[in-house]
């Protein structure tokens, strides 16, 4: 059965979003840049957003991963969400895609990307999250967390399988091979840790690659299944409650 202990997020991720309007409001974002230029010479902007309760001694980390021909600006909304439940946020643009553009000595839009540089993403977050060494010392880097979209979840499957301290992997809209990424494998790989697929309905090649992930993944995996033909983040606005219910179930496992 797909959608499996669905209920108690369910439940809660309700609450949650009954919440979160006046939670979000609250919370002031003040992002701190960040900005690496790679092995590659290619430029990846990104911003890095701490929640402000002192009480607190150290953050998990969620990765925000966008989609084909998106930027950093598809999740706007989400990010006060995760910093008002106490978790860092860094937001990325992708190589070729926002401020991201400048791509092995070249400005490349996303339509001019090659596969090399879909495979390069993993190692480009990599190279972000080693620039933070002892600047950001209330970040838990050993508690991270992946939310990435149609390819964003594609790259956050390849990083987080070669990487244990992702102790959470979402992946809304995933693909199985795009530019011949075999998503599937590194799954596999990932192992035992928990697994949240989100997919519409009527968007049809995701929904495939979604439901074969699931029954590829070997951990604690849920598969949620909205009405809907929208594709990546743009699922947010078509299933309300979505975005809630990922925030709740990163809580639940960082």
């Amino acid at each position: 059965m797909r959608m499996r202990s669905c209920s108690l997020i369910v439940i809660a991720s309700t609450i949650l979003s009954a919440a979160a309007q006046n939670c979000s409001a609250q919370v002031r974002l003040m992002p701190s840049p960040i900005t690496v230029m790679t092995r590659d010479s290619t430029i990846i902007h990104s911003d890095l957003y701490l929640p402000t309760d002192t009480a607190v001694a150290k953050f998990p980390l969620i990765v925000l991963l966008h989609a084909l021909g998106k930027d950093r600006t598809s999740y706007e909304h989400f990010v006060p969400l995760l910093l008002a439940q106490n978790m860092a946020v860094l937001n990325i643009d992708l190589r070729g895609h926002g401020k991201s553009a400048f791509v092995r000595r070249q400005v490349r839009t996303a339509a001019q990307l090659e596969t090399i540089d879909f495979r390069m993403m993993p190692g480009d977050l990599l190279q972000l999250l080693a620039v933070f060494g002892e600047k950001w010392p209330r970040l838990d880097l050993t508690r991270l967390g992946i939310v990435g979209a149609s390819i964003g979840s594609t790259a956050g499957a390849f990083y987080a399988a070669d990487h244990t301290e992702v102790r959470a992997l979402v992946m809304i809209s995933p693909g199985l091979d795009y530019r011949h990424l075999n998503t599937e494998a590194q799954i596999v790989k990932y192992s035992r840790r928990p697994l949240l697929l989100m997919t519409g309905k009527y968007d049809m090649y995701s929904y495939r690659s979604a439901n074969t992930l699931y029954d590829a993944a070997l951990g604690e995996k849920i598969l949620k299944i909205y009405d809907t033909s929208k594709h990546g983040t743009e699922l947010f606005q078509a299933a309300p409650g979505s975005d809630s219910l990922i925030v709740n179930w990163l809580q639940t496992h960082l």
